[in-house]
């Protein structure tokens, strides 16, 4: 399995949350920045084929299809890719009929939409531009020609979030029948708007003991979805392949500024410039080859956040611990694997430093 992920670096304004790197969409920029990505994508082309194709941001609903169509197809002539599923992130705004035509006609089938909220107090708080009639709008007119293959991204954890406002954000997704749900903590990253004004003291996150409330909303309401990895959970059939990609150290292609990829048979990875700038003038990626060491680290670590769970060979002289982790039904034995439950995904990372000390 292999995949291909392709940067869209440009909003019409940058969420005061958000970390990835994006910029606001210009005419001029966009045109240097697409004559420089189908020149990578030719570049790296190399005929062994992909599986899965995810067009992320940023914003790629705000790219006029054409020009997601001249990617498409320099895609498909420098990689001859046999794709299964194809992945557009969009927001609710930037959704209107004629667009998921051309979507739809161009080969994509399958839309990741950044909801985040279905309260209008908590779509202001985040920086969000759409209102929750939009949002509905764009899964509306999404449906009416045949996309239902559809994700939405929700936030928990949210400043001035409630386990009750959650619970509510979560009942009004589910009673809309979507298949895929990516319902992630928020973070106060550093170097955002938010990340800095949390570390001042200016904003203030739910307390700590409200956190175990918003999980057992979380498994409570979704229990009729599968629970693959600790932030996704999705409908049969509905998982998304490409992050699978990633949480199984499959092989994939990044291409754009702060695009990355791993080499698998190198285990090589590398991104991009982040600079939209560096990325058009040709700048170096910057490449780190895994050792040993990093390479179990990774295979505990992502292993551990996905109902796969890890080959217990990986952790043969960890017994103790295994058992603790079952015993504790934070994980159980499948075979020969330890399959962490849906309480376990969320302490994966406490779980993995275990392992490794």
């Amino acid at each position: 399995m292999r995949g291909i992920y392709i940067h869209i670096p440009f909003c019409k304004r940058k969420c005061p949350y958000c970390a990835f790197y994006s910029v606001k969409w210009t005419p001029g920029l966009w045109e240097a920045y697409l004559k420089a990505l189908l020149s990578e994508i030719s570049k790296r082309g190399d005929k062994r084929g992909a599986d899965t194709l995810y067009i992320g941001g940023g914003t790629p609903s705000i790219i006029p299809p054409q020009d997601i169509a001249r990617i498409l197809s320099e895609v498909q002539k420098a990689f001859w890719p046999s794709l299964k599923e194809i992945t557009i992130e969009a927001n609710p705004e930037g959704v209107s009929l004629p667009k998921v035509r051309e979507w739809k006609a161009m080969g994509i089938n399958r839309i990741s939409l950044g909801v985040q909220s279905w309260k209008e107090e908590e779509l202001k708080q985040l920086g969000r531009i759409h209102t929750t009639e939009e949002s509905r709008r764009a899964i509306s007119t999404l449906r009416s020609v045949g996309f239902y293959n559809i994700s939405i991204d929700l936030i928990w954890g949210k400043p001035h979030d409630t386990p009750k406002h959650w619970e509510k954000n979560l009942t009004e997704t589910v009673n809309l029948e979507i298949p895929h749900i990516s319902a992630y903590a928020f973070t106060p990253e550093n170097g955002t708007p938010f990340g800095e004004a949390v570390n001042r003291g200016k904003v203030k996150l739910p307390p700590e003991e409200d956190i175990e409330h918003f999980i057992e909303i979380t498994l409570c309401k979704l229990a009729d979805y599968i629970h693959y990895e600790v932030s996704n959970f999705a409908k049969p059939g509905f998982e998304c392949i490409h992050n699978i990609l990633y949480w199984t150290r499959e092989e994939y292609i990044g291409f754009g500024a702060s695009g990355c990829g791993y080499i698998k048979n190198k285990e090589l990875r590398y991104q991009n410039p982040s600079s939209i700038k560096g990325y058009i003038n040709g700048e170096d990626e910057i490449r780190e080859y895994l050792s040993p060491e990093e390479i179990l680290e990774e295979k505990i670590m992502l292993g551990l956040r996905t109902n796969r769970g890890i080959n217990v060979q990986l952790v043969k002289h960890k017994k103790t611990i295994m058992e603790e982790m079952v015993e504790g039904k934070y994980a159980k034995i499948e075979g020969e694997r330890l399959v962490p439950t849906s309480r376990g995904m969320y302490v994966a990372d406490f779980w993995t430093r275990k392992f490794l000390s």
